[in-house]
């Protein structure tokens, strides 16, 4: 059984097969939403920072594809801006860094220069899409998976709890 990376950007993590569309320093560059790996093949995924980079018109072709490679029981782990905390952040404080870069990304990553040839407009560090717990609920249920959100213990340590979902989602 595989266990992916998906998006890894320059993100390796250990015991994982890392995937990424743009980055070459992937272990395998491939696009997640059509993933080379046969039906019930893999065990885990992760997809920690990744999901805000998913255009909306490709949001079912993810799951779906998400669900095709796992096997039964096989879970789904990610971790995304949570768009109902920038929301609320931007009602308390207005709009500043913290809450700009979680909506939106950023914009201005000089050090991608050499990784993405569109970096100029640097696609592929841009927040085209918002996630929030009832969203993936809506996903959960449409493809076949159960889904819970997962405490601050289980989260990846390096992204900041209070603004990161952190969700589980475990192929039915």
């Amino acid at each position: 059984m595989y266990k992916l990376n998906l998006g890894s950007g320059e993100d390796h993590l250990e015991g994982f097969i890392n995937i990424d569309k743009y980055d070459p320093e992937a272990d395998i560059m491939a696009d997640i939403t059509q993933l080379p790996y046969e039906s019930g093949s893999c065990d885990e995924l992760r997809a920690y920072q990744v999901f805000e980079h998913i255009a909306y018109n490709l949001e079912d072709q993810l799951f779906k594809e998400c669900h095709r490679v796992l096997c039964v029981g096989g879970k789904l782990i990610v971790e995304t801006p949570d768009f109902d905390v920038a929301c609320q952040m931007v009602l308390d404080r207005g709009i500043d860094y913290t809450t700009t870069i979680m909506m939106f990304g950023e914009y201005h990553r000089p050090w991608d220069k050499d990784r993405y040839a569109d970096w100029d407009f640097n696609a592929p560090s841009l927040h085209i899409n918002s996630w929030d717990y009832r969203k993936f609920e809506e996903f959960a249920k449409k493809y076949g998976f159960s889904v819970r959100e997962r405490t601050e213990d289980e989260q990846d340590p390096r992204y900041n709890p209070e603004t990161t979902l952190s969700v589980e989602l475990i192929k039915l």
